[in-house]
């Protein structure tokens, strides 16, 4: 699996989060708070939407839904300019 241990490191931290926070709060709450939880674990931190992958040339993105609880959607860019699950 591309970048797996990235991306567990990742979703660790979000569920990290969403246990400190819970249910209820801003998209932008979680963000910082996700921000601050990745830089505390030592990880690059670029806050990207699965739309920007192709202009930034990423090939790995997470979509992070904080409802009642922490759901991941991994999606892979690759370089034909498909997407994979």
């Amino acid at each position: 699996m591309l970048y797996e241990e990235l991306s567990k490191k990742i979703v660790h931290a979000a569920h990290l989060v969403h246990d400190e926070l819970h249910f209820g709060f801003l998209e932008a709450v979680y963000g910082n708070a996700l921000y601050k939880e990745l830089s505390r674990m030592g990880l690059k931190c670029e806050c990207q939407k699965l739309n920007y992958l192709a202009a930034t040339h990423k090939e790995l993105g997470l979509l992070i839904n904080f409802g009642r609880s922490v759901t991941v959607k991994r999606k892979i860019l690759t370089q034909e300019g498909r997407t994979e699950e």
